[in-house]
């Protein structure tokens, strides 16, 4: 799994019981973190700058879904291969500072 995790954009994690038919304790897994909210690229960078601080500000809503997203102030802003839209950008990196 450690070698899995380094190859790829994962990281050591674990199923969680009841995620699945049969899981009936925690099983150690590699896992992929987050959901990318994707829009159009002529979306005005002032409108991603204000979705991107909201669903940081009211991260609690996210959470108790059907579906749990996943929400990690520390790492949020790594997109992976989804590229960060510049005004998401501009604010992840204020909230940095």
């Amino acid at each position: 799994m450690a070698k899995l995790a380094q190859e790829g954009e994962l990281e050591p994690g674990t199923i969680p019981v009841g995620l699945y038919r049969g899981v009936v304790r925690p099983i150690p897994a590699v896992v992929r973190t987050g959901t990318a909210v994707y829009g159009r690229g002529d979306l005005p960078d002032d409108f991603a700058y204000i979705v991107a601080k909201a669903i940081d500000e009211q991260q609690h809503l996210l959470q108790w879904k059907h579906l749990n997203f996943s929400y990690n102030l520390h790492n949020v802003w790594k997109a992976y291969e989804v590229p960060l839209h510049p005004g998401a950008a501009r604010y992840y990196k204020e909230r940095a500072t």
